[in-house]
């Protein structure tokens, strides 16, 4: 019972985990050994279960969400990501008095972001495909 705990508690700090790394660094493929690293120890954990029911279990809930997170986590998380400095732009509008300022003084003091390129979102989401397939080739098999 508690290696499903375990198991899920470690999904969860490993997105968070993911998610500081890839501000920190600022680039999706500077990320991709640390990804690669903790889908091996998701791997690994799988392995250390008690008995082969727990195992099998294992494996098919690691299976579960990680297509749940490749379809529809990252990109929802992707979509907030780019919500929050809209919302956090909005609410201080709401409380304090802005200025006028021109868009070019905006772009200039970095409150206006260029827009991301489709590119840089496709190529997010096969580098996480990517790393989870890297992962699953490196996984030892016993």
């Amino acid at each position: 019972m508690y290696f499903f705990t375990v198991f899920l508690l470690m999904k969860v700090f490993h997105l968070v985990l993911e998610m500081n790394t890839e501000a920190f660094l600022g680039e999706v493929l500077l990320l991709t050994p640390i990804s690669v690293c903790i889908s091996q120890t998701a791997g690994l954990v799988t392995i250390a279960a008690d008995d082969f029911t727990d195992f099998t279990m294992g494996y098919y809930l690691e299976l579960i969400i990680g297509m749940i997170e490749f379809v529809y986590l990252d990109a929802f998380i992707g979509y907030v990501t780019k919500l929050v400095p809209k919302i956090k732009m909005s609410i201080q509008r709401a409380f304090s008095r802005l200025r006028r300022r021109t868009i070019s003084q905006q772009l200039l003091e970095g409150l206006v972001e260029e827009e991301d390129s489709v590119v840089e979102d496709l190529m997010g989401f096969l580098t996480a495909y990517g790393t989870a397939t890297a992962g699953l080739y490196m996984t030892p098999f016993f």
